[in-house]
This record gives C-alpha cells, structure tokens and sequence, in this order.
C-alpha cells in the first residue's frame, strides 16, 4: 500500500509539474511571437522610409535629365528662331512660311465668308475681318511656342514640325538640332534604364540566379520533390536578395569589416548565452570567423561517426538530437550550440542531429576554433568542463578532458566563479521563472537523481508536447547538446 501510495503521489506530482512546464512554455512562446511581431514591424517600417528615399533619389535623378533634355530644346530653339531673324526674315524660311501660311488661312477664310453672303446664310457684318499679322511681329510667346516647337520635334525624330526646311540654313539647322536630340534621347533612355534597375539591383540579381538554378534543373532532369527543395532553399537563403557577402566584406578594411559583422551577429551574440557573458574580444574573434549556413526540415546536419569538423550555433530554429537507436534524446533550440566535442577530442560524433525545422546557423570550422581557444584558455577550459559533463551524461567519456579540476590549480577557481556567476545571472532573468523554477524544485520525486553541478548552471529543461526535453534561450548559460 506504501509503495502504491508513493507511485500515486509521485505520478500526480509529476503530472502538475508538467502542466506548469507546460503553461511556461506557451507563455514564453507568445511573448517571444509578440517580441518578433515588433521587430518584423519595426523593420518594416525603416525598410520602407529607406525604399521611399531611394526611389526619391532615383526619381530626382531622371528629373534631371528630363530638365537637361529640355535645355537643349531651348537652345535649339532660340536657334531656329536667332539665324532666321539675323537673316532679316527671308521669303523662304520657316518664319516667313508660317506667315504666308496665315495670308492663304485668311484667303480661305474670304471664300467662306463670300459663300456665306451669297448663299444668305449670314449676314456680311457677322465676320469682320481680321487684321493681318507676322510672326516676326508677333508676341515674343507666340515665337517662342512655334521655334520651340518646331527644335523639339527635330530632337525627338518625330518630324519637322509644321513645314519641312525650304532653304539651305533651315536644312543645316535642322541636320544639327537632330544629332543632338538623338544624341540626347539615347542618353536619356540609358540613364533612365539603369536608374530604374538600380532601385531593386540585389532583387534583379536574384531572379536571374533562380532563372539559371531552374535552366539547370531542367538540363539534369531532376526530380520534382529535389525541385521544390531546391527551390524552397533558395527562397529561405536568400529571401529574394542576392549579394556576394564575401566579395563585399572582403573589399572593407579589417577594422570595418569586423564593425560590419559584428553588427550583423548582434542577435546571434545576444541569443547565445555563451556568448552574451563572455568577453567582447573574446566574441568579436569568434563571429568574424562564422559562416552563415541554411538546413531545411530532416536534413542530417551532423551523422553519428563522422570525424567533427565544425561546431553550430543555432541562430534561429530547432533541432534534434538522434542518438544511436533513433530514439530523439532532445532537442536544441535558439541561442544553443553542439558540436563542440568533436573538436576539443579529436573524436568522432557521439550522436546524430537533425534540423525539425528550418535553421538558420552559423558554423565555426576546426581551424579557426582551435586558433580562436588558444587565444583564450580560460574559455578552452570551460568549454571543456561543459563537454566533459555532457559525456557523463550520456555514458559516453573518452576522457577528453586533461584540464580537470584538480589539474587545473589556480585557475579552477577562477574557471567555477565566471561559471557560477554568469549562471546566477541567467537564473535571476525574471520574477515570475525564480517562482516556477523554486516550485519545480520542490516538487521534484525524491528518487530522481539531482543534475550534476556545472550541468545546473548551464542549462533548465522543460518538456515539449512530446515529453522530449528542450532547452530554451531565456533561461540557459550553455544549452545542452551531444555534440
């Protein structure tokens, strides 16, 4: 009856543990879509002012142009109206014919007005007749209009405006206002075309490398789930931009470049507990060596008995933890790394990891781990005492670990305070985990094992919906992995 008594109690303890667990989760979840909801918007926002400025800038630009264009109309205008006027007005130049052109408009006009007469339609008092006028003698707005006119259809080959040239100057006017208004339009046309690409170039950029990923499909017939992969890659990757990243930072000077990183990593930096308590050098050597890498849902990111040659920091996404008979030991989530193991040991994979959704990663190569920890061997020695726990967890210690703590002398005591602290620092987030966290503590099973020490400093687990164990960003110093 005792033993029963127990299991029931135990079983009801850890049903209201998981329960809480469970709320716990759900709340951490809707404040963190509530907190990705702002930035989304906020970036948004300032993603938009910077289109509206770029698309003023580009619009003043052709307005320039256009204004340009019709300064060379001018001139060509006052042109065509200045070496006729010079002349004195010639019988046979564009001014005059426009003249005698208004004598035969009256002429016409006589006859209409003479048949209105006879025909009794009007009477003759109804249409006085108009005083004769030049365009020599005209308003100066009225000879600007018709040179005007006449200079802009000669730049856009579109005509020669009311009359064709009828002497030799008006032909050799027209010749040089048609150079230089094709010259003009064609100059106009480019520089509007490249203006106009230039709003959106990286998008440009990423529609013809799609169109030449797709040409490729099509040449080596791949299937049509490999397509859609393929496809829903490059869509996640890039997010409809194309830049050569490398080939841009690599043209900026070291002390920029780093800038330019480090400010592209802040959410990476302040999402890794690791990284968020450690020392800024420390950080700044390490993310000026990542590299950004994409894995989409059930693709095998690391494969149990493969000799380690990078480590992963999870920026965004989730993960799993597969260990040797399929069974998922738990999972990974933002800010957590793996992978580490490997390249502190020299020793193949532990334990396989899957990505569950689409993760966005950053890798950090052996070669650059090594030189980056002999920098730092107080973090070398941390990371270690972390991996050493990890193994004894699982059963699995090749006894990696040469720097333990009583081989360590003077500097393990330095290694547990920085532990310890910033471990104290992430328990004390908030109020409201303190509480939940006190409770779970006091309801835990008596028979349960409590967590090795660095292991408690280090990490909080919680259960998902499928009872696996996974560990969260708000609350952890280093999240647990296999790796």
């Amino acid at each position: 009856m005792d033993h029963r008594l127990e299991d029931a109690i135990l079983a009801e303890k850890n049903s209201i543990l998981q329960n809480l667990q469970k709320k716990r989760t759900e709340r951490r979840g809707r404040l963190s879509s509530d907190n990705m909801t702002k930035k989304k918007s906020g970036f948004s926002k300032s993603e938009l002012i910077f289109k509206f400025l770029n698309m003023a800038s580009v619009f003043m630009r052709i307005f320039n142009l256009i204004c340009m264009m019709l300064l060379i109309g001018h001139w060509s205008g006052c042109l065509q109206f200045l070496v006729p006027m010079l002349q004195g007005f010639p019988s046979n130049s564009w001014v005059a014919i426009n003249e005698l052109q208004k004598q035969d408009h009256k002429r016409v006009f006589r006859k209409h007005y003479a048949l209105c007469i006879r025909i009794g339609d009007r009477s003759p008092n109804a249409f006085p007749l108009r005083p004769a006028t030049y365009l020599q003698d005209s308003f100066w707005l009225e000879q600007y209009s018709w040179a005007l006119f006449k200079a802009m259809s000669h730049m856009l080959c579109i005509g020669y405006g009311r009359f064709p040239p009828q002497s030799l100057t008006d032909m050799w006017l027209t010749m040089l206002s048609m150079i230089s208004g094709a010259t003009c339009y064609a100059l106009f046309l480019g520089h509007a075309t490249n203006l106009i690409q230039s709003l959106d170039s990286s998008r440009r950029q990423y529609r013809e490398k799609v169109k030449q990923v797709e040409e490729y499909m099509a040449y080596r017939k791949l299937p049509r789930e490999m397509r859609q992969r393929i496809t829903e890659y490059f869509e996640h990757r890039y997010q409809g931009k194309f830049f050569d990243e490398e080939l841009i930072l690599g043209e900026l000077s070291e002390k920029l470049r780093e800038d330019v990183i480090n400010y592209n990593c802040r959410s990476l930096v302040a999402s890794v507990p690791f990284f968020a308590n450690a020392d800024s050098n420390f950080v700044s050597d390490v993310v000026t060596k990542l590299r950004y890498e994409v894995f989409q849902p059930g693709d095998i990111i690391i494969k149990e008995g493969t000799i380690g040659s990078k480590m992963y920091f999870i920026q965004e996404g989730i993960v799993d933890i597969v260990m040797a008979n399929g069974e998922v030991a738990t999972s990974l989530s933002d800010g957590s790394y793996f992978g580490e193991i490997c390249l502190l040991t020299n020793a193949r994979r532990v334990a396989s990891v899957r990505a569950e959704t689409y993760c966005n990663l950053f890798s950090l190569s052996v070669d650059h781990f090594n030189a980056v920890l002999d920098q730092y061997p107080l973090m070398r020695r941390t990371m270690e005492s972390v991996a050493a726990e990890r193994l004894n967890k699982i059963g699995k210690n090749p006894n990696l670990v040469a720097h333990r703590e009583e081989d360590l002398g003077s500097e393990s005591k330095t290694i547990n305070a920085v532990v310890n602290a910033l471990a104290e620092q992430a328990a004390h987030a908030s109020a409201s985990e303190e509480s939940v966290h006190s409770m779970e503590l006091r309801t835990l099973p008596a028979c349960l094992l409590p967590r090795p020490k660095s292991e408690n400093n280090f990490a909080s687990q919680e259960l998902t919906r499928e009872g696996r164990r996974i560990f969260h960003k708000s609350d952890t110093f280093h999240k647990d992995s296999y790796q």
